[in-house]
């Protein structure tokens, strides 16, 4: 038989709670922890470990310090562009040691359909840079796009650069703060660019823009696993010729004739449009296969307006170091404006600039 316990009230209960919990000689313990301490002092009542689940789970002190969940809290959104050029996403890369002309940044823009890559040495980060850049690089080379993908840089959100894109009937979407995949592909072109770049550049840092057209020509001409295809045939129809066929004669170069070269290229044109619907194919059957792999770590976290949540501490950081908080808040959601994606307020009711995915969420629960 077992000792015997003593049956608590409930001003006894919620003070045993309390003082074992966070009293002088608690540390916060989870609710099965917390239940067990008490059975083992002696202590016991009917609806004890319903109490020591809603202390916990409404403690302050243990939510905001409370670990950051790494499973996505939803299904994996597909993002294809239905055409070429329809859809760009855009990202600025940098700062690097200062090139000529006082260059330190990159503003990066690729196509969602083609992967096709354009990049521009640029010397700040206006809105300014961006409309010249969108006008020379996209809308006088592959005509207006539908859809630019961005971050919500000040840059890009300025109303500068939103009347611009306005006029010409071009759609802004913006990716959530913190929340890189929403803009994936902008993302991968700056990694391979930035990597190029590592690979050509020994100790001349200050050379990269100089690099940079290579860079770019060894990624438009190179074959892309999603589409099955390279930049440069998605766009012209036809492959690239590269600098090695000039040394060692291929196939093409040795036969090359010019009338029956330009029977070629017509029938390469007539049949770029089969070769695009089979890029398109491709990439859907891999988007449909990294999704089913994806969604199979989702951990449903279902948030909806009205409700108060804490958000990933990203700015407020003190010189606590490892001590500090992983969250901070509470916030409002006062929009839900898509899937896994919210708008805040603060206690006050002041809006909170932007929109935040549900990732770098967590319900709040009030004492």
């Amino acid at each position: 038989m077992g000792p015997y316990l003593r049956c608590l009230g409930e001003e006894e209960a919620n003070f045993a709670i309390r003082e074992t919990h966070d009293g002088s000689c608690g540390m916060h313990a989870g609710p099965r922890s917390l239940e067990k301490i008490l059975l083992r002092q002696g202590y016991y009542w009917p609806t004890m470990r319903r109490d020591t689940r809603e202390y916990v789970k409404s403690c302050i002190k243990c939510q905001v310090a409370a670990q950051v969940p790494h499973a996505p809290p939803g299904p994996m959104q597909g993002n294809i562009s239905p055409w070429p050029f329809a859809q760009w996403g855009m990202d600025f890369l940098g700062p690097f040691p200062e090139a000529p002309g006082r260059k330190k940044w990159l503003i990066v823009a690729i196509d969602y359909f083609t992967k096709w890559v354009e990049a521009r040495a640029i010397t700040g980060l206006t809105a300014q840079q961006v409309e010249k850049f969108l006008w020379e690089n996209i809308i006088c080379r592959f005509s207006l796009p539908h859809t630019i993908i961005l971050d919500q840089g000040t840059q890009f959100t300025s109303e500068s650069l939103q009347t611009y894109c306005a006029r010409y009937g071009i759609l802004l979407r913006y990716a959530s703060v913190a929340y890189p995949q929403a803009n994936g592909q902008a993302e991968s072109a700056n990694k391979n660019i930035l990597w190029g770049l590592k690979t050509r550049l020994n100790e001349a840092k200050g050379k990269w823009a100089e690099e940079l057209s290579h860079v770019l020509w060894a990624h438009r001409t190179t074959y892309k696993t999603a589409t099955g295809e390279s930049p440069y045939a998605l766009t012209f129809g036809i492959d690239a010729v590269i600098p090695v066929e000039t040394e060692l004669s291929s196939y093409r170069i040795e036969t090359f004739h010019p009338n029956d070269n330009q029977q070629e290229l017509v029938h390469d044109l007539h049949l770029i449009e089969e070769r695009r619907e089979d890029a398109l194919l491709r990439m859907t059957a891999m988007k449909a296969r990294v999704a089913r792999y994806y969604n199979t770590k989702v951990k449903q976290r279902p948030i909806c307006e009205g409700e108060w949540v804490l958000r990933r501490n990203f700015y407020h950081k003190t010189s606590l170091g490892k001590f500090n908080p992983p969250w901070e808040g509470p916030y409002r959601v006062r929009e839900v404006v898509g899937p896994n994606t919210v708008k805040l307020s603060d206690v006050s009711g002041r809006n909170i600039p932007r929109t935040w995915n549900t990732m770098h969420l967590r319900r709040y629960f009030t004492p």
